[in-house]
């Protein structure tokens, strides 16, 4: 075959073009991920790398989150390359690289792992912040260069203030500016200059001879010469990392100048916007007092019997408004109790002398107050705040601030403290509690003053902040189970020897992707708070969060807050479903067992439910006090929001979230399913129900009294800031 002269030249310069197309690929990204997060630091989107472009999506909230990433940079060149220039910083968020072995120089034909560890550094100026918000986007160019081999440190340097732990010893210093090296050229440069010099003078002169080869030579010269200067170009390659950062408002603002512990009495703290007065504060606290009363509702119902409305989890928040009735629905202001459960309490004096002994301090969980109490700590802590305690004033603590009991006022104490009217948690006796007023009154009232008094809570910051103490982690290894049924269940799912799945092990849950939660993410959870993740006794699977908190559902069933796989319970002896589980939630983990969670909200509102292509219709049925329980009842929402398909009822709806059928009748025929909170929707008898039905594997349900085959299941809530996923 003969080829052309046009071939010919076609063929030998894609030849010649070969090294550059390999060449151009020398460095590249193979891996760029979440290793991990620190405090409040909130990976918002997925990283991603294109080429040489890296990206990251991340949110803070507090100076310290940190938010760590790895980063594999591969070398296919025949030269070293090294980590050459500083990463610049913005003004309040700081990057540094780190080297997985302290040496920043990738070797020819090698990779190497490095971290890019994302901190915020430095706060915005309250001014700063438009919308609770500021956004702090930025491109970062990282270079790389051809390793030079003397003795300079390449902008190397020690960088101890950028991470707090670590190995900060290895990072790039981003304040040290290095000046740039000469780099002389090697071996095959000088053979490019020759190679352009002296064939390029040939063919000149075969040109000026109007030899017509000669154009040729000069093409074939210049890309020879021009090859190894290609090459190295190439080598001299950046990486662009584009960093969009959004910055919450900090959790604690002081006042200017001060911090936590110079603080003194009537200073004015801000958390997450919320203002409090600062009523006193030593070594180990900083007591306030909220600037204004609770946002509250409560109603008279159709028994004319006085009733709190639970919140919404982060609806609870001061108001500066005054108490209102409208609708028969009275606002920021609310009855301290449903009765005087004080009285009678053995060690109990309510007369005699007027000295605080004989004023006990009553407020607890029986009463009105507690759930608002309760649900605002915990939204303080989900931004942040360290909170030891959150509770009512003290009589004490109202004397100390120039309240007087002799003469029923507060003329001496500051004006803030009379700016509204609150409930004291102390009672006066077995039917009055006392109150601070709008008027300067320092009084006891009843109990029963509904339309009179709100809520202005006490809260207790611990002046030494933990850092990184996660309630849940990660499991390393998924629970299983052996299939023990010769039908139904996980015979019917395939777990035989000559099933579909080929074993009779079980496996429940996933090991999840760093970085995202998705339900049936297996986490140990330190429950108990002995600092030990016990992956056989303290596994629980993710379900669902609503940013600050997240729900997870337990492994096992339990008996008196211990696990036990065959202890079936009623969930009414009463045999309907109108009252709530209250012959089954003793049974839940006790805060004392479990001293390390609690619930948002300890009183919670029983809804009955049914559901039918994707949409809910619910009933609200009454108001349970889980009390002093740990946990609750798993949700038929927190079911059917995970679980795909429609007909809940149907056999197998659950095959795809088998995590919640682990320790039930769905691999042994002696374990028990369990009860659900919620009852069936319009159930005209109101007896029915719901429950995890482990051998059918779905959402069944069965009359409130039986008590043959139905256990109890915690459900845990925990500050996602406490999640270490």
């Amino acid at each position: 075959m003969i080829i052309g002269d046009s071939m010919k030249k076609i063929l030998f310069m894609l030849i010649l073009l070969i090294p550059v197309i390999v060449f151009a690929e020398d460095i590249s990204i193979s891996s760029f991920e979440v290793n991990s997060t620190s405090g409040l630091g909130k990976v918002v989107s997925d990283p991603s790398h294109e080429d040489m472009n890296i990206n990251v999506y991340n949110e803070f909230s507090n100076v310290g989150d940190t938010v760590t990433y790895d980063l594999v940079i591969n070398n296919n060149s025949d030269e070293d390359v090294e980590i050459n220039n500083n990463i610049d910083n913005s003004d309040y968020v700081d990057y540094m690289l780190i080297a997985s072995d302290s040496d920043y120089v990738i070797k020819k034909d090698s990779n190497k792992s490095f971290q890019l560890v994302v901190k915020y550094a430095n706060q915005p100026s309250e001014s700063s912040f438009v919308g609770g918000v500021v956004s702090d986007n930025k491109n970062i160019t990282i270079e790389l260069s051809e390793k030079i081999n003397d003795n300079s440190s390449h902008g190397i340097e020690d960088n101890n203030d950028i991470i707090d732990g670590g190995n900060t010893n290895n990072a790039v210093d981003p304040k040290d500016n290095k000046e740039d090296k000469v780099i002389n050229p090697n071996t095959k440069d000088i053979i490019g200059i020759v190679c352009i010099v002296s064939i390029v003078s040939v063919g000149i002169l075969l040109v000026r001879k109007k030899i017509k080869i000669g154009r040729y030579y000069i093409i074939i010269c210049i890309m020879i010469g021009v090859v190894p200067f290609v090459v190295y170009a190439i080598k001299n390659v950046n990486i662009t990392l584009k960093a969009n950062t959004k910055i919450n408002e900090p959790t604690i603002i002081y006042p200017e100048g001060k911090n936590i512990n110079t603080v003194s009495n009537g200073d004015i703290v801000k958390i997450a916007r919320e203002e409090f007065y600062v009523i006193d504060s030593n070594s180990n606290e900083v007591v306030l007092l909220a600037k204004y009363n609770l946002k509250t509702e409560g109603k008279y119902n159709e028994l004319n019997s006085y009733e709190a409305m639970p919140p919404d989890f982060g609806a609870v928040m001061q108001s500066n408004e005054s108490g209102r009735e409208s609708n028969s629905i009275f606002y920021n202001v609310l009855g301290f109790s449903y009765n005087n459960y004080w009285s009678g309490k053995v060690g109990t004096t309510y007369s005699g002398a007027y000295n605080s002994s004989n004023y006990p301090y009553v407020y607890d969980s029986n009463s009105f107050l507690y759930q608002y109490i309760g649900q605002y700590k915990l939204y303080l802590e989900s931004k942040g705040a360290s909170v030891k305690e959150a509770r009512l004033l003290k009589y004490s603590e109202a004397i100390e601030l120039g309240c007087n009991e002799t003469s029923e006022n507060c003329n001496n104490a500051p004006n803030y403290v009379t700016s509204t009217s609150y409930w004291l948690g102390n009672a006066e006796s077995a039917m009055f509690l006392w109150v601070i007023n709008s008027d300067k009154e320092f009084i006891p009232d009843s109990y029963m003053a509904n339309i009179d008094y709100g809520i202005r809570p006490v809260i207790v910051l611990n002046k030494e902040q933990s850092k990184n103490e996660y309630i849940c982690r990660r499991a390393t290894v998924l629970h299983t189970e052996k299939c023990e049924r010769e039908e139904e269940g996980c015979v019917d799912v395939g777990y035989t020897v000559n099933g579909s799945k080929g074993t009779t092990t079980i496996t429940y849950g996933n090991l999840g992707t760093k970085g995202t939660l998705n339900p049936g993410d297996a986490f140990d959870c330190d429950v108990n708070g002995d600092g030990v993740y016990d992956a056989d006794t303290e596994r629980f699977y993710y379900l669902e969060d609503n940013y600050y908190y997240a729900s997870f559902v337990y492994y096992n069933n339990v008996a008196n807050g211990v696990p036990s796989n065959t202890s079936p319970f009623a969930y009414n002896t009463n045999s309907v479903n109108t009252e709530g589980p209250i012959s089954i939630y003793t049974h839940l983990p006790s805060k004392e067992q479990w001293k390390n969670v609690e619930l948002i909200n300890s009183l919670r509102p029983i809804r009955s439910y049914y559901y039918e292509a994707g949409l809910y219709d619910s009933d609200y049925i009454t108001l349970h006090n889980y009390g002093d329980r740990a946990a609750r009842l798993l949700t038929f929402p927190e079911v059917v929001n995970i679980c795909p398909g429609n007909d809940y009822l149907s056999i197998g709806y659950l095959d795809n979230c088998l995590y919640f059928v682990e320790n039930t009748r769905f691999a042994n025929d002696t374990h028990k399913n369990y009860w659900m909170e919620n009852p069936l929707y319009r159930d005209s008898d109101n007896v029915n129900v719901f429950r995890i039905n482990g051998n059918n594997r779905r959402i069944g349900y069965t009359t409130a009294n039986s008590s043959d085959k139905t256990g109890v299941r915690p459900v845990i809530e925990v500050p996602l800031k406490r999640v270490n996923y």
